[in-house]
Formats: structure tokens, sequence, C-alpha cells
């Protein structure tokens, strides 16, 4: 039989001892009081053995702390907590995105006067915008562009192969199965990760880790279907 969490087991252990000092303290006041009826005198501080020791006071109220401020989330629950901060993550790449855009915005305007530029005064007027503007792409605005693309896919990786994965029964029943044969939480991972070009997902405890590979051959997109995709919406949703 698997053993409940450790931060269970101590509230359990406490709990029973308050409980078990609970029932002493009644015990002890009837005996006192069935005593006195016969006219038997209790010495001073004899029901002191009833009381509630502060040694045992903070036990329970450490270990009812641990349990309220722990998480027995299972994988499904884990892995959609991982899915939604990777949706996050992808919404801050596709900021930082838009922002290394606006840098190279210049490029539509020359994009727009190069189309038009037929005639003479059009062309010398290009020519002055050009020279005038910054319109140049550096390699440090090319970079910043490039890695904030870079992040879209590898946010937009994990948010998608952790939602996944929730869905999966099979990938969430192996990491609780592990979990519970560790005698750990799912919660207490310390890491997770998914890495596609290899489709594994590698979940790290203290005490050991779990790696699931295989699962996603149904899932995977191709940069030609996320061309498609993306030129379903520049060129407008029905």
């Amino acid at each position: 039989m698997v053993k409940a969490d450790q931060s269970i087991q101590n509230l359990q252990i406490a709990a029973s001892k308050v409980r078990d000092q609970l029932q002493l303290s009644t015990n002890i006041a009837f005996a006192a009081d069935l005593l006195s009826h016969e006219g038997y005198i209790i010495e001073d501080e004899a029901v002191k053995q009833g009381m509630l020791s502060q040694e045992l006071v903070d036990e329970y109220n450490n270990a009812l702390y641990a349990v309220k401020n722990n998480s027995y989330a299972g994988a499904a629950e884990v892995l959609y907590n991982e899915h939604n901060k990777a949706i996050d993550n992808v919404h801050g790449a596709i900021d930082t995105l838009i922002k290394a855009t606006s840098a190279v915005q210049e490029v539509f305007v020359v994009a727009e006067m190069a189309a038009d530029a037929d005639t003479t005064p059009e062309q010398q007027e290009l020519q002055d915008y050009v020279n005038v503007n910054d319109v140049s792409l550096t390699d440090e605005k090319v970079d910043n562009f490039n890695n904030a693309v870079m992040e879209v896919e590898v946010f937009a990786q994990q948010a998608g192969a952790f939602l996944a994965a929730a869905n999966n029964v099979e990938i969430t029943d192996a990491i609780d199965n592990y979990a519970a044969s560790s005698n750990i939480t799912v919660s207490s991972y310390t890491a997770i990760s998914y890495a596609q070009s290899i489709d594994q997902y590698v979940i790290n405890f203290e005490s050991g880790y779990l790696t699931l590979s295989g699962y996603n051959n149904d899932n995977f997109v191709t940069a030609e279907e996320l061309y498609g995709e993306a030129n379903y919406y520049m060129n407008g949703m029905p």
C-alpha cells in the first residue's frame, strides 16, 4: 500500500496525539469528579498531565501549516498549470516580437514607396526618404527580431506539449503512478521540460526523474502547415 505524502503523515500523527490528549483530559476530569465525590483530594498539578503542552501545540500547528501550504495536485493539473504559464510566455514573446517589428517598421514605408516609384520625381522622393530616415537593417535590429521569433516557437512548443500531455491519460497516469510509487506528490517536481526534436518529456524530482517519449506523433505541425495557417489569418478569416 502506498503511503500518504509525508506532510499528511506528520499531520495525522500530530492530530492523533492532540486527540488522545483531549480524551485523556476528559478522563482525568471525570476521575477527579468521582474521587471528589468520595472525599478524596487530588494533589496540586495532578491534572497537569491532561493539559496541552506547548511542544504538542507547535507540532500540530507546524504540521497543519505544512499541509495548508503544500500542493497535492495530480499530473493533469500540474501539466495544465505548466501550459498556462507557457501561454503567458507566448504572449510575452509576441509582445517582444511586436516591439522588435516596430523597430524595423520603416521597411513597410520603403516597400510601399518603392512599389509606387514609377516616375523620376517618385524615385527621387524615395531616395530622399531613405537618406533622411533610419531604414537600414542593422545587425542589432535583425538579431532582436529573429530572437523574438524564436522565442515564440520555444514557448508555443511548450504550451502545446503540456496541454497535449494534460489531455493524454497515458501520460498523466504514468506520472501519477511514478509519484505514488516514489511516495512523493506530483507537485513536488523541480522541473519539467519538453524536447520536440525527440518528442520527449522529462519531469525532475529531488529523488529522481521520469522520461516519457513518443506520444505526440499526431500533434506535430510542419513548417508548411504553419505557413498555411499564417496565410489563412493574413488573408482574413471567413
